[in-house]
């Protein structure tokens, strides 16, 4: 059995449901545009804000959602030690700052990237 895609399941939910997309959107507090833009898998990873929409509108585990968009696991390094689980009652302050860090992280580890592409480039290594 294959795993399923983010826009195979959304959509899936929301004809569980017998929801239209315009009313998941109105409810979700997200364009309809991009709603139908994930659900026709134009957009593969939604932010995180988006997705505690659906996850909340749904009613389904955001962690899931996360790894359906390709989200690395390791995303959330400092709080796995903890083993704090992101659920369905985060508040909009809190995913802002959730994609603060993941910005950071992503640009850090592009500067890692490109250092280590410029020595082995210059230096053969």
């Amino acid at each position: 059995m294959e795993t399923p895609t983010l826009k195979d399941y959304l959509k899936e939910k929301r004809e569980e449901k017998k929801w239209n997309a315009k009313f998941v959107s109105t409810k979700c507090k997200i364009k309809y545009s991009t709603l139908k833009a994930i659900e026709y898998g134009k957009i593969k990873s939604p932010n995180l804000t988006i997705l505690t929409a659906l996850s909340k509108a749904y009613d389904c585990n955001l962690k899931d959602l996360m790894k359906l968009s390709n989200y690395p696991d390791n995303l959330l390094p400092k709080y796995r030690q903890y083993e704090i689980k992101i659920d369905n009652e985060l508040e909009y302050k809190a995913v802002k700052a959730f994609l603060k860090y993941f910005r950071q992280v992503a640009v850090e580890e592009k500067r890692k990237k490109s250092g280590f592409n410029l020595l082995r480039n210059e230096y053969g290594i």
